[in-house]
């Protein structure tokens, strides 16, 4: 088997990451957990040196995964257990015994799951790399001019929907200045007492497609004149898109849905027009940090702590932020704390397994509440009783903490969840890569951004969440997708 120096180089520098994110807290951190976490660098260096080399394309969905595991599975939850730093949780001795739990079965499945995938044994990813060395017959010029006014005209349909709903949603909140005020106010109040968009979640996360569906519209264009490959429209795309994303997406306090929009626009960018390397998208996740560590201020304070720094430091304050660079890596990219909580109240606590519950409460979410007054609680209801414990889900408490995919299974499966969660996961993840190899010669292209975030989403966010994150960025992409499947020739011919 050949090992390239690459490999053996990324455990060394992964590490020595470790080591630098362990010394900034002062708890040491056992041998058993730097015995696991070298594990894991193992399992990802493969895909890892493969991503970084050029050898996979810059959003491969293995590579930006490897990665990512690296961070959210390992050198995230190092510096936490290191620095014994956990906003907003009850955390005893009892609860720091069952890190080490958590470290084992995460860094164990998944570096499975990473050998398991990059053997070549295992088919599937492989093979479907290889379809696109597959030659396929093409449409002629006139018709893929054709089709692609068809289909363009479908794009521009769904977009004008997603513009009038977000028009509606502005017109009831009095314009922009309006939903601005209206957040500011739930900042003062508190969600559970004061959410301006209840009701209207389905409604808002299909306007908030606007963005991706403006770029399938550039992109058809650009295959109708063709200037594709030969112009600045990426470039444009990007420079005038993702300002537009934060103001029509991110005035609500989701840096989430901006970063994701931004994402796929790049990934459109690289697909046609400019090939885009890893060392783009490492810059890019530099940005996004600053990003979303800049907005911050915003999302815990509104407005006025953007321009007031005494009021930025009085929203800081109120949350209990010392350090928000260090909350944002632990909150938005690391789930091991709440994760740790729920595996404690499901075994040392005999909290109840759900059961499938949330999950039920999870699809029913995308319901508006106006349709469906009596829709069954999300995750939210188990999360509270969790976070707050003997408190349950009312009026006037509530968390708004992400448990993520695994954090939601051991809550419902309690012993069962890794024999539920590993043959779901694994099955979606191989799905995910058969059909986005495959969809970079067919007809589903504008899906492959979507295919390369789904295996992290599936980690990061509960069940309603996930389902928040599709309708926004796939089922518009998807409608267009299945419009273009009708359509073998021109699948082929861009």
């Amino acid at each position: 088997m050949h090992i390239s120096f690459l490999e053996l180089f990324i455990p060394i520098i992964g590490i020595l990451v470790g080591w630098f994110a362990v010394s900034l807290g002062d708890q040491p951190v056992g041998l058993v957990i730097w015995g696991l976490y070298l594990l894991l660098l193992i399992s990802v260096s493969k895909p890892l040196a493969q991503w970084i080399s050029g050898e996979i394309d810059a959003f491969d969905p293995l590579g930006l995964l490897a990665l990512f595991a690296v961070h959210f599975f390992g050198v995230t939850p190092m510096y936490q257990y290191a620095s014994a730093s956990y906003p907003y949780l009850q955390w005893d001795s009892v609860t720091n015994g069952w890190v080490v739990y958590w470290f084992a079965v995460n860094s164990i499945l998944m570096s499975a799951f990473f050998f398991v995938l990059t053997k070549k044994s295992s088919g599937i990813v492989f093979l479907s790399r290889e379809r696109l060395n597959c030659e396929q017959p093409v449409a002629t010029a006139l018709y893929e001019k054709a089709i692609a006014y068809k289909i363009r005209g479908v794009a521009i349909f769904l977009l004008v929907i997603a513009v009038a709903l977000k028009a509606l949603i502005l017109a009831k909140f009095g314009g922009l200045g309006g939903i601005m005020s209206a957040y500011q106010d739930r900042l003062e109040q508190g969600v559970t007492q004061y959410n301006p968009l209840a009701g209207l979640g389905a409604l808002v996360y299909l306007s908030d497609a606007a963005p991706v569906l403006a770029s399938i519209v550039i992109v058809l264009t650009c295959v109708i004149i063709k200037p594709v490959r030969y112009s600045a429209w990426g470039g444009w795309m990007l420079a005038i898109g993702i300002p537009v994303s934060f103001l029509y997406v991110g005035l609500v306090g989701s840096r989430s849905n901006t970063v994701y929009t931004a994402f796929i626009l790049l990934c459109y960018a690289s697909m046609f027009w400019r090939k885009l390397r890893a060392i783009n998208i490492i810059i890019g996740g530099v940005l996004m940090v600053i990003f979303m560590n800049s907005y911050l201020a915003y999302k815990f304070g509104g407005i006025d702590a953007v321009f007031d720094e005494n009021a930025k430091k009085a929203a800081f304050a109120a949350r209990q932020l010392e350090n928000p660079l260090e909350f944002l890596l632990i909150r938005d990219f690391g789930r091991m704390d709440v994760q740790v909580l729920a595996m404690r109240e499901m075994f040392d606590e005999d909290y109840p397994p759900a059961w499938g519950r949330s999950y039920i409460g999870g699809v029913f979410s995308i319901v508006p509440s106006a349709i469906f007054p009596g829709r069954p609680e999300n995750f939210t209801l188990e999360k509270t009783e969790i976070v707050f414990p003997g408190m349950t889900l009312n009026g006037e408490k509530a968390t708004t903490l992400v448990f993520g995919g695994a954090g939601e299974a051991w809550v419902n499966w309690k012993w069962l969840a890794p024999l539920v969660i590993i043959p779901y996961y694994f099955v979606v993840v191989l799905c995910v890569f058969y059909f986005r190899y495959g969809a970079l010669g067919g007809w589903n292209k504008f899906l492959c951004p979507v295919y390369s975030l789904v295996p992290i989403a599936l980690l990061v966010y509960d069940s309603n969440s996930m389902l928040y994150f599709l309708a926004q960025f796939a089922l518009c992409p998807l409608i267009i997708s299945l419009k273009i499947k009708k359509h073998p020739f021109f699948c082929n011919s861009w």
